[in-house]
């Protein structure tokens, strides 16, 4: 949200970041059947957006019956602290944070700041079932500065949302050089005969995935991951 602006001193939210999350949230269901059973999750950081975002949408239900149905029956907007345990067809994550009215911009974002921060980072971005959509004003670089590891892991995911990294593109000479199974290389050939596109031993950590085909539709995409227990006798 290139105009977004966080209300710091005042309402703690952030207008015109809620009205794009609303707007999103009519998009996805216009894109599905009416008699749709798929569940929506809105995620904000703290309680003054999440309020927000409820009001705007109950404005929209009293005005369309059938958008009413969906906000009483499949749409929940909760803040950071009730999201755990719970699950959604789809999930917005609204971090509400950016820039305020005279352009200055401080790095405290709440609970994300705090000690923890990462994991109720981890929290949030694991709620989706199907698709996980990201609604904000902050940007990677506006948190170059971080010094929190909650704040650190948005950056990244920011970055990783926005498209900056993308998976492992070694070619398979390099994987066998760096050493795979047996089994993995031979379903990847199997697989591989029938069509698809496949890399495996993927990734640089030490638990990588044993197998990746890539999606048909999108080269720099996995359509699917397959990971081998690997049994000693």
């Amino acid at each position: 949200v290139e105009d977004g602006c966080y209300d710091r001193g005042k309402t703690k939210t952030n207008a015109k970041e809620a009205l794009r999350v609303v707007k999103k949230v009519h998009e996805i269901y216009e894109g599905l059947p009416e008699d749709t059973k798929e569940t929506l999750g809105i995620i904000t950081i703290n309680l003054n957006q999440k309020n927000l975002i409820q009001n705007q949408l109950l404005k929209d239900s009293i005005e369309d019956q059938s958008f009413g149905r969906k906000t009483d029956e499949l749409i929940s907007v909760v803040n950071l602290e009730a999201c755990q345990g719970r699950e959604w067809d789809h999930v917005i994550l609204s971090p509400v944070y950016g820039m305020d009215s005279d352009g200055n911009f401080t790095m405290n974002l709440g609970a994300l700041s705090q000690d923890g921060g990462s994991n109720r980072l981890n929290v949030m971005i694991t709620r989706a079932k199907k698709y996980m959509y990201v609604i904000t004003s902050l940007t990677p670089e506006m948190l170059s500065e971080a010094k929190s590891g909650g704040v650190r892991d948005l950056k990244d995911y920011l970055s990783y949302v926005r498209g900056d990294y993308s998976y492992d593109m070694r070619s398979k000479k390099e994987e066998n050089n760096r050493g795979g199974n047996s089994l993995a290389e031979g379903i990847a050939e199997a697989l591989r005969e029938k069509g698809y596109t496949v890399h495996t031993n993927i990734g640089s950590s030490r638990c990588r995935v044993d197998l990746g085909i890539v999606s048909s539709n999108d080269p720099n995409r996995y359509a699917l991951g397959i990971l081998l227990d690997h049994f000693q006798t």
